[in-house]
């Protein structure tokens, strides 16, 4: 009993739960306050006529984009590009807001709050999983090399 437990531990890749939980923080980062006790949602709701407004919905996007790209590699080990390619676009999205709103916020980076931080290890998270994801070996059981070399021999 000990062995099945074993083996199907060695199954679960549990570096796809970093992404996941990268992605909630970055969610979560929108709704907490990051410099001026408000909330991203609440600064969108105060200057909506502000062109540059739409930028403080892009940590909600990317979260919900990298949250759905981490959830298809836990399901699907087998679209790893695929989502590796869903996380990039959502990183995309998270360095244009970084880019964009950090620097017009820098007279009040002393006024740090949790939801910047909340970001900041979610992009992080999200980053560490796109690594591992590359740079992780898959080893492939040998009957499924034998059961793919006799299916193309047939054909």
């Amino acid at each position: 009993m000990l062995a099945s437990l074993l083996s199907k531990a060695k199954e679960v890749n549990y570096f796809s739960y970093i992404g996941i939980i990268g992605g909630i923080f970055v969610i979560l980062s929108e709704f907490l306050s990051w410099f001026s006790d408000n909330n991203l949602i609440l600064i969108y709701f105060l200057s909506p006529f502000d062109p540059e407004a739409f930028v403080y919905f892009f940590p909600l996007m990317s979260g919900i984009i990298c949250l759905f790209g981490s959830i298809l590699y836990t399901f699907r080990q087998d679209l790893k590009i695929n989502s590796i390619i869903i996380q990039l676009i959502g990183l995309g999205f998270n360095t244009i807001f970084i880019l964009d709103f950090i620097v017009n916020q820098i007279a009040f980076i002393l006024t740090i709050q949790l939801g910047f931080y909340f970001f900041i290890v979610g992009f992080s998270l999200i980053f560490i999983e796109i690594i591992v994801k590359l740079t992780w070996k898959e080893e492939i059981p040998v009957n499924q090399i034998k059961e793919k070399k006799n299916t193309q021999i047939e054909e």
